[in-house]
């Protein structure tokens, strides 16, 4: 009986110490993303100055896991949308991307640009432009693992 005791106590503790490393990585994986987190009251503050502008750029998932679809309104321009990817802040030896632009119903353009090439896991960051002028501020995307 006492034994037994024994034997309960320390897959007990094992249980329990497994289940706090579970929990550190948890916690690890989080500190990759910024807080975004906002109250209803800051929400509803930053939508009013965004909730018409549909220039707002889009990622959307590619035709595979390995492809990134990048989607923005602007004016009609006469320049070829592209999007440069990194795997750093400072772009330094980005990758271009060149896609097309269609005439949208409103008098605008839409812009569509296909990333290839992701890896799996791992944080890139992405600028975009109309031409070789105007690039946004490099934003990051982390891929995930394909693997459910």
């Amino acid at each position: 009986m006492v034994h037994t005791r024994k034997i309960i106590s320390v897959l007990l503790i094992v249980t329990l110490f497994a289940g706090c490393i579970g929990l550190s990585v948890n916690a690890a994986d989080s500190l990759l993303l910024p807080d975004y987190t906002m109250t209803d009251a800051e929400w509803d503050k930053y939508w009013s100055t965004v909730e018409g502008d549909n220039t707002q750029i889009a990622l959307t998932p590619g035709a595979d896991a390995s492809e990134l679809n990048f989607n923005w309104h602007s004016e009609r321009k006469a320049a070829v949308p592209m999007v440069k990817i990194a795997d750093n802040e400072k772009m330094e030896n980005a990758k271009t991307f060149y896609g097309y632009c269609t005439l949208a119903d409103n008098g605008q353009q839409t812009n569509r640009v296909t990333a290839k090439g992701l890896e799996e896991n791992t944080k890139y960051y992405y600028s975009y432009s109309l031409g070789k002028d105007n690039w946004s501020e490099p934003t990051f995307y982390i891929t995930r693992s394909t693997d459910s």
